[in-house]
């Protein structure tokens, strides 16, 4: 009977310890998590819908600071068929595009695809940073449009 009440002593204070460890060890998920980054401060990226299968693309990235060189190197546009997304156009920087700019600290880029009345889009940036010496590449995925 002793052995009993000692047992139940000490699974009682077994379970106290447990729930006295603190549950902030989880991150906060509504949150945002800071990147660690020497150039670059913010990046977005959208795909809105205009009608008629037409969309605009709007991507934007900021730099801490002015610096050498900043944009997009390339922004892909996908297409959602069947659970699977599949690369229907790439823009890629060009005098035509004007997607990266030199000695500046912000750019915005926008860009109209046509696409199938219906159907679900997503874009993806690839970012390029540039100073000096250093160079930071980032990629960012818009979340999904039906067009």
């Amino acid at each position: 009977m002793k052995t009993k009440k000692i047992l139940t002593l000490m699974l009682s204070l077994a379970l106290t310890f447990v729930f006295l460890i603190p549950s902030s060890v989880y991150a906060d998920t509504d949150t945002a998590v800071p990147y660690a980054s020497q150039l670059i401060s913010s990046y977005k990226i959208s795909v809105n819908a205009l009608g008629n299968g037409k969309m605009e693309i709007a991507a934007s990235v900021d730099a801490k600071r002015k610096i050498e060189k900043l944009g997009f190197e390339s922004i892909e546009v996908q297409e959602l068929n069947n659970s699977s997304w599949k690369t229907v156009k790439t823009y890629k920087d060009s005098l035509l595009n004007n997607m990266i700019d030199k000695n500046c600290s912000s750019m915005d880029v926008t860009l109209k695809y046509s696409g199938t009345s219906g159907k679900t889009y997503r874009a993806i940036g690839n970012i390029i940073a540039k100073d000096g010496s250093i160079e930071e590449t980032r990629s960012i995925t818009s979340y999904s449009e039906k067009v």
